[in-house]
């Protein structure tokens, strides 16, 4: 806790008693740190369901895991652990032997590509690598690999059936919470966009609109630097830290959060001109949680860095006229070649 951690990584839990008990040892100082229980053994196991209620999130140590049970039967245990924390919408990490042979090699196997791959499709919301880039002579190239290969897995996802299942597993009446965050990533499938931007202070939202895995990014703006942290252990929340002082005009200081995150996606390559992004805030200061779902389209214009939002979906006018000029021009030099 003097070292203002935000994680802790409980090793030999036995049931969900382990954590409570790690809980009460934090105490109200304490409370901000998320606990991540490690799957390291068959009595952890036996106790899979009761664990990952107590604890914040789980790490699949594949390594410990396979001195304990059949070597067989590993491949089924990792995904079955990944399927019910997405289920439950709990962060998972996959850890051990993931690109071993980069400990000596500049580059993996082909088996380790494939098992790394199987495991983003699986659901792993992180992967960890460890002696890799501990004590391997490449740690920069064990990172950019795992880097492309994530990115490559996730392009091969069948992002609609997926939330179909994910929808078909809530049983009972949805909370609030959680109907917004289905009918945000519903909205996204259905307009086909390239970005949800999430208003958030705890993070919640955000990590319940990615329990329903969304097709596009999500960017989650808030204040607080913790919050930033947790939620980039959820997939496909990438955080935005928004340091300005609050507006005391609450929708002024709405619409300037989700500029600063427009132009954020802009610096980065998610959108272009015109394209359809979903947000997700609250509709009054104090509302409780996150309640407003609407649509706005991403409005560049060519002699500004930041990214504008509109209702419509009209490109901005000088792009419009770059555009018009472009084709103006290959119209005339193929007149020119024709003659």
């Amino acid at each position: 806790m003097k070292s203002n951690v935000d994680f802790l990584f409980a090793s030999a839990v036995r049931s969900a008693k382990n954590v409570k008990e790690l809980r009460t040892v934090l105490g109200e100082k304490g409370k901000h740190i998320k606990i991540i229980a490690k799957m390291d053994s068959k009595i952890a196991l036996s106790r899979f369901t009761e664990i990952m209620k107590a604890a914040d999130g789980l790490l699949l140590s594949r390594a410990d895991l396979g001195t304990q049970i059949p070597i067989e039967k590993l491949f089924i245990t990792q995904k079955s652990i990944l399927g019910q924390c997405n289920k439950a919408g709990k962060p998972v990490i996959v850890a051990s032997h993931i690109l071993e042979s980069m400990r000596t090699l500049q580059h993996p196997t082909r088996a380790e590509c494939f098992d790394l791959a199987n495991a983003i499709i699986d659901g792993a919301d992180c992967i960890m690598l460890s002696s890799e880039v501990a004590i391997g002579p490449y740690p920069k190239e064990a990172v950019a690999t795992c880097d492309i290969l994530c990115r490559e897995a996730e392009k091969v996802l069948w992002f609609r059936d997926l939330f179909s299942d994910l929808v078909s597993e809530v049983r009972g009446e949805l909370d609030a919470a959680h109907s917004l965050a289905v009918a945000t990533v519903e909205t996204a499938k259905r307009t086909n966009s390239t970005l949800i931007i999430v208003l958030t202070t705890s993070g919640r939202s955000a990590t319940l609109v990615s329990k329903f895995r969304p097709r596009c990014p999500i960017l989650a703006v808030t204040r607080c630097e913790r919050t930033a942290r947790w939620v980039y252990m959820h997939r496909g929340v990438l955080p935005v830290l928004y340091t300005s002082e609050p507006s005391t005009d609450y929708a002024t200081d709405v619409d300037a959060r989700v500029q600063f995150a427009l132009t954020s996606a802009k610096k980065w390559g998610i959108i272009e001109d015109g394209d359809p992004i979903v947000i997700l805030s609250a509709w009054k200061d104090g509302g409780g949680f996150t309640n407003n779902v609407r649509v706005v389209y991403a409005f560049f214009e060519a002699d500004r860095v930041d990214c504008l939002f509109r209702s419509d979906r009209r490109r901005s006018q000088k792009n419009t006229n770059l555009v018009m000029a472009n084709r103006e021009q290959e119209v005339t030099e193929t007149k020119k070649s024709r003659v």
